[in-house]
């Protein structure tokens, strides 16, 4: 199970005694259904889960009750308190809540069956292991989901929050990142948490080029072909967890790579068929065999659907490397989605003045106007880079990389970042991404992170791929 919640997961499951039953709202669904399986809840006398708002359920005067809410479905929940369908009921809030909240449902709990009351700090959806998401853009969502995790952690961080002006005369405390890390900084200043570290607040218009790139890494052509959400994929009409051995062991590998891996581990459960001696092997010979099926079905399935990317995939990446390359005659036989989307590239590394650069281009001139009008891209001082003596498709090194690098080895740029607090340990480092996460920088920041022994937890609104992001693009 996640280890960064697992002190509220492990007081969830022991909440209550005797059969239990669970009610959510929606969102708190989605939220505990990634980081408890339903047969470790079923362990711990969970009998029944429903949603607050079903009204058709069974009253049972004997069960007790445990209530995962948000505190923005307060009113879900008193009806339920009103009108009750269980004896006992202990309520879990997702973050905090304000006073008021307890002396509201105090004067609800005509019957009294509220026996506990918590806030638990779990307050953001699972993607992938340090890797989540608030699924929202609103500004207290985001606010509520980053202060109930520092609240977690018990962590009174540095925060940087990203300078949108790139100019240390000229910083505006109105932008959007500064006031998140200001009221971020004075909120959390009221506990004396003694726990440091580093939040590093961006926004996804410091770098509008890695979400456009098609990336060929397993976990990412998931993303790319798949409906991806909470970790879990369609396969051949059936809904799968992507959390398996396999999966884990091969997400961050190079899509060929994974293939040879698949081939190995169809032969080892093949072999293993010869040799089971008892029940529990068979269980769990057949659970393997899912597993390389449903691998071998994934892999298929992105390999027949990335042949038509790889040209388009390298002309991308060229585009990026060779700063003199004729970007007409780059374009010049593609489609004009294609054409459209390497235009975006070129413009976004090398063009200052897209007014007046894309009047070379008016076929496309509105759609980059549009792009530019809508995005607002910052003339950010951490750029890419790239790996060399690699496929050029897989060299491509994201600014967030960069960021994360200089920030561990103190060398950050100074115009770069509005600091909030004092730095005493850079480490674990959060980092929030408003305007969503690719799935490369998860990986460049988990192999990272791995590599230098450190905690980085990757938080953003939602988990971009190229298409998602070249859609938004195009309006």
């Amino acid at each position: 199970m996640e280890s960064l919640f697992y002190p509220q997961i492990e007081f969830i499951l022991k909440r209550g005694t005797g059969i239990k039953a669970c009610l959510f709202d929606s969102e708190s669904k989605q939220m505990i259904s990634n980081l408890i399986p339903l047969s470790v809840f079923r362990d711990n006398g969970f009998f029944y889960f429903d949603y607050l708002t079903n009204k058709n359920r069974t009253k049972v005067d004997g069960m007790c009750c445990i209530v995962i809410v948000r505190p923005c479905n307060l009113k879900v929940l008193l009806e339920e308190i009103v009108c009750p369908f269980y004896g006992n009921y202990i309520i879990l809030f997702t973050t905090q809540i304000d006073p008021f909240v307890l002396e509201i449902m105090a004067n609800t709990d005509i019957h009294s069956v509220i026996s506990e009351v918590h806030e638990i700090n779990l307050d953001l959806y699972r993607q992938s292991l340090n890797l989540y998401t608030t699924n929202s853009l609103m500004y207290k969502r985001n606010f509520d989901a980053l202060f109930s995790l520092l609240l977690s952690l018990e962590m009174s961080p540095s925060i940087l929050a990203l300078n949108e002006s790139s100019s240390k005369e000229n910083i505006d405390m109105n932008e959007s990142m500064v006031n998140l890390g200001r009221d971020l900084c004075n909120k959390i200043a009221q506990f004396n948490f003694q726990k440091r570290g580093t939040l590093v607040l961006l926004k996804r218009n410091f770098d509008l080029i890695t979400p456009l790139l098609y990336d060929w890494h397993y976990f990412s052509m998931i993303n790319e072909h798949f409906d991806l959400e909470n970790s879990i994929v369609k396969v051949n009409n059936r809904d799968y967890l992507l959390n398996d051995a396999f999966f884990n062991i091969n997400k961050f590998k190079q899509i060929a790579e994974v293939g040879e891996q698949i081939k190995i581990f169809i032969k080892e459960v093949e072999k293993n068929k010869l040799s089971i001696d008892d029940f529990e092997e068979i269980q769990e010979m057949v659970t393997q065999k899912t597993i390389a099926e449903v691998h071998l079905s994934i892999y298929n399935r992105i390999i027949n659907e990335a042949v038509g990317i790889q040209q388009i995939s390298e002309i991308e990446n060229e585009v990026l490397v060779n700063k003199d390359i004729s970007i007409a005659r780059a374009i010049e036989n593609l489609g004009n989605s294609n054409a459209l989307k390497v235009l975006l590239i070129y413009f976004l590394k090398y063009v200052k003045n897209w007014e007046e650069s894309s009047r070379a281009f008016p076929k496309f001139r509105a759609d980059l106007l549009k792009f530019y009008e809508s995005h607002r891209p910052l003339n950010y001082c951490y750029k890419n880079g790239f790996n060399t003596g690699v496929d050029i498709k897989l060299g491509y090194i994201s600014p967030l990389k960069r960021v994360v690098k200089h920030l561990v080895f103190n060398k950050l740029k100074d115009n770069s970042f509005v600091r909030f607090g004092n730095v005493e340990d850079i480490t674990p480092i959060i980092i929030y991404i408003e305007g969503g996460v690719t799935l490369r920088e998860h990986r460049e920041i988990c192999e990272f992170a791995s590599e230098h022994k450190i905690e980085v937890i990757v938080i953003s609104n939602e988990v971009l791929n190229s298409s998602k992001f070249f859609n938004y693009a195009k309006g």
